[in-house]
């Protein structure tokens, strides 16, 4: 008897969402009408993501390798163990070679240094896909004969991309990248007080790491829509601004 009347208050519940909802999904219905539509006249949209994967795969490769070079990388010192052992007076034939790896305290900068430049391409190709994508829509949606549809779009959406907008895209990367990097400093001290009796110094912590996420998916929603409408309407973009020639514009994407 509990359970139907749970069931019947969620389904209660739903449909009234759903008929106060009306509007917007109906509008949601025609938008993905539309996204189907410029998906049919430019097949190659969907393939775009997987070349963008295909290419953050290829910059953590890179990334992997040289962090193991760096590593890697030191001032080896190498001793024998029994030349100050006492001998007796005995000349002592045998040898004990220890080797004894330094850091370089460069090397370990660099490794920070390294993993921000991860941190800005990874996001700086994210942009340059989305930038693409929206400026291929852009050029679908206003072409008003669609026949006349230039060759080629996401092509040409991408080669644009590049010629006029690297600037904004890079720029917006850099603000996300700059999140990134404090949020994964702050999981790193998280980590080193997270036995200690401080319970307040813990609590900061855990605020901070939210208020930095929180802030992370604010940039990404504004650099998103940002490069949407640089490729629509031109000019600069990203969180802030940013150096973007024009070139979106109507008809062109």
């Amino acid at each position: 008897m509990a359970f139907a009347i749970v069931v019947s208050a969620v389904f209660a519940v739903v449909f009234l969402l759903s008929c106060f909802s009306a509007k917007r999904i109906r509008l949601a219905i025609q938008i993905i009408k539309e996204a189907s539509k410029a998906i049919r006249a430019m097949p190659l949209v969907v393939f775009l993501p997987v070349f963008k994967y295909i290419a953050l795969a290829l910059l953590f490769g890179w990334f992997v390798y040289i962090m193991a070079l760096l590593s890697s990388s030191g001032t080896v010192t190498v001793t024998n163990a029994l030349a100050a052992a006492p001998t007796n007076n005995v000349t002592a034939k045998a040898q004990a070679l220890v080797s004894q790896y330094s850091p370089d305290k460069i090397l370990s900068g660099l490794q920070i240094y390294y993993f921000f430049g991860l941190l800005w391409t990874m996001n700086w190709i994210i942009g340059i896909g989305q930038c693409t994508i929206a400026g291929a829509v852009a050029t679908w949606y206003w072409t008003r004969d669609k026949r006349a549809l230039p060759g080629y779009p996401v092509f040409r959406a991408l080669a644009r991309t590049v010629r006029y907008h690297l600037g904004s895209v890079a720029f917006g990367a850099l603000t996300i990248a700059v999140v990134q990097m404090v949020r994964f400093v702050l999981s790193q001290v998280q980590a080193r007080v997270r036995g200690s009796p401080n319970k307040v110094a813990l609590y900061a912590m855990a605020c901070l790491q939210c208020c930095f996420a929180c802030l992370e998916k604010l940039l990404k929603f504004i650099n998103k829509n940002a490069y949407i409408m640089v490729r629509v309407g031109g000019g600069g973009g990203g969180a802030g601004g940013g150096g973007g020639r024009g070139g979106g514009g109507r008809g062109r994407g």
